[in-house]
């Protein structure tokens, strides 16, 4: 079983494994319950045994036989075999256990409308305004991403924690079968590259496909900028997809658009090109929002948002286009992407609360956003840059043990862009949070003879927040970026709690009291 518990009718082996030749009596074995975590196996389970990032599953079938596992699915190569009469060698299996699942969960995307959003930039923000906008027209919508996943009613918006963008192949199809299970018709997921190229999307049937955007991320990984674009693309090949939504001012997504096959309707989206399916133009771009003319296949109408940033018109953009390519009507989704609010840890402006039930949003002004990336940052900090009249201050880190490029890069952005900066830690993990800094420093030219930025380098980041909010000016903007909704911090092998909107709640609260 998963960690959510969600059983479907018991099945044979042999109708979960139709390509592999069992014996008889294996292919009758029933199993109730299919599981990745060792920890989980009860009695009649299936295991999937296969190395992950940091373990190998492998190094646990003894004892998930010992916990009652009916069967144990072992990923054979030529160094490694186990002989067990429970133990089933596959080839490749790490990339058949989201088929594997799907059969056992009776196939679930197979019965809904499901969305894939996917770049480096954006997933979380269009996947939220296009579950949104479902759940209002539908009366509920599934999602699954970065912010976890769930039913969205218009009651209801709490959603579980995974841990990740795109959970592992058995808990997608777990999570799915419980939306079907649900009476849900849609489904929203963000679909990372992570999981595109770990097989953990690869049997799903996607009805329509996103493209935001690719900038540079998960390099680590991935070894470099042309691989992470030829995995992003996988999405848009997957069979049965109808509808791509895809943004051309972007290098990548022009190419997506080039090449999807004839069977696909391609909606692009463009605030450069108007030939593009869905247009932009006449856009004003402000602190407390955007509005533009869009020129759709749909119709013509303005676009209201409380969204801010130029990056956020195109994921509203891509919104429409997904949601009207799926026959929502065009201006009931205008009408409802004005009324909904900035996502958590995007652009999210934080208030200063004096008294329940009243808010007041401070001078300087405080913006909490996910920004971890180096086109991220740059987008923020540029649109940020047009509505300050004082100072600019940003406040960030880069993730320990993930991808050291991007760090030089980083501080050469906020160099050139903040007035203030601040260096601390963002889930240092078990690298040396020192050496995090100096490789992010080595990208600021620091020069204060010139006037250049102003840099600075605080640890602790709780002790960063409240510099940068007590020290900032009337007309000063304080950004704290990286970790936008998370709500803890990997300081070597603890994690810890903590939230850059309620540190920086308390931080203005200080300042207020002290003032």
């Amino acid at each position: 079983m998963t960690s959510l518990d969600i059983r479907s009718s018991s099945c044979s082996l042999g109708s979960l494994l139709p390509d592999i030749d069992l014996n008889e009596t294996l292919a009758k074995v029933k199993i109730s319950g299919i599981c990745l975590d060792s920890r989980l196996v009860g009695p009649g389970d299936l295991f999937f045994a296969v190395p992950g990032f940091s373990k190998d599953g492998r190094d646990y079938i003894l004892s998930s036989l010992q916990s009652g596992a009916e069967v144990v699915l072992c990923h054979s190569d030529n160094y490694y075999s186990l002989e067990n009469k429970k133990v089933v060698p596959i080839t490749n299996l790490n990339k058949k256990i989201s088929e594997i699942s799907g059969r056992f969960y009776s196939n679930p995307s197979r019965k809904m409308s499901l969305t894939g959003i996917t770049g480096t930039n954006g997933k979380t923000t269009c996947t939220q305004l296009l579950a949104e906008i479902f759940s209002a027209i539908d009366g509920s919508a599934g999602i699954i991403g970065t912010l976890g996943y769930g039913r969205i009613t218009a009651k209801n918006r709490v959603l579980k924690d995974k841990g990740m963008t795109t959970p592992d192949p058995v808990t997608i199809q777990a999570v799915l079968a419980s939306f079907v299970d649900s009476n849900i018709d849609r489904v929203v997921m963000e679909v990372s590259s992570h999981s595109i190229s770990q097989s953990r999307v690869k049997s799903l049937l996607f009805d329509t496909a996103i493209f935001t955007n690719l900038s540079h991320d998960h390099l680590d990984y991935h070894g470099g900028l042309a691989s992470y674009s030829i995995i992003k693309k996988e999405l848009f090949f997957m069979p049965g997809l109808k509808n791509a939504v895809v943004n051309e001012d972007d290098p990548v997504g022009l190419e997506i658009a080039k090449e999807l096959p004839l069977s696909v309707n391609k909606i692009s989206f463009s605030l450069v090109n108007p030939k593009a399916t869905i247009y932009a133009d006449r856009i004003d771009l402000s602190i407390s929002g955007i509005t533009a003319r869009v020129k759709t296949p749909w119709g013509r109408s303005q676009l209201k948002s409380k969204l801010i940033g130029k990056f956020n018109l195109l994921n509203l953009l891509a919104v429409i286009g997904a949601a009207c390519s799926q026959g929502l009507d065009f201006l009931k989704v205008i009408k409802l992407l004005s009324l909904l609010e900035s996502i958590p840890g995007r652009m999210e402006i934080i208030p200063n609360l004096i008294d329940k039930g009243y808010e007041k949003y401070s001078d300087p002004k405080v913006i909490v956003d996910f920004a971890h990336t180096p086109d991220a940052l740059e987008n923020v900090l540029e649109t940020l840059r047009g509505y300050c009249s004082g100072k600019l201050w940003c406040v960030f880190g880069c993730g320990g043990e993930r991808d050291k490029e991007k760090r030089p890069k980083m501080g050469k952005i906020a160099n050139q862009l903040a007035d203030n900066i601040i260096i601390t830690n963002d889930n240092p993990r078990e690298e040396n949070p020192e050496i995090i800094a100096k490789e992010i420093f080595s990208g600021i030219a620091f020069t204060e003879s010139t006037g250049a930025s102003v840099a600075k380098i605080i640890f602790d980041r709780r002790e960063a927040i409240n510099f940068a909010i007590k020290s900032a000016g009337q007309g000063d903007i304080v950004l704290i970026a990286g970790k936008g909704h998370e709500s803890y911090q990997f300081i070597g092998s603890q994690k810890l709690s903590f939230s850059d909107k309620t540190e920086s709640r308390m931080a203005l609260k200080n300042r207020e009291m002290q003032t």
